[in-house]
């Protein structure tokens, strides 16, 4: 599976990653990289921090636009609630590599 992984925050990209390493995982720490990727590249997944400087929505709209699978994985608590969204809260790592194995049986 090719994932796209967003978050301003080097460890976290760095920690997450290396828990999906049997997936092609690209990492991006910026919205102008991360919407040039996804114009670059199909996913199967994007995975972005909810992050108003990151450019959250832009992204989410980018992979709608695509029909791309996203989930936002975020320390905001207050979005656990967003309708249509996909959202793991952190640093529930385990929840976020059964969503990835739950979505590898359907791709």
């Amino acid at each position: 599976m090719k994932i796209l992984f967003i978050d301003d925050e080097p460890d976290i990209l760095e920690v997450v990653s290396s828990y999906i390493v049997e997936h092609e995982c690209h990492l991006k720490s910026n919205t102008k990289d991360a919407l040039e990727a996804l114009e670059t590249f199909k996913y199967d997944l994007v995975i972005v921090d909810f992050l108003p400087r990151l450019g959250t929505l832009e992204i989410l709209d980018a992979c709608q636009a695509t029909k791309t699978e996203s989930v936002i994985f975020t320390g905001n608590y207050e979005l656990e609630k967003l309708n249509d969204c996909n959202v793991i809260l952190k640093p529930n790592i385990d929840v976020l590599i059964c969503f990835i194995e739950n979505l590898c049986k359907v791709v």
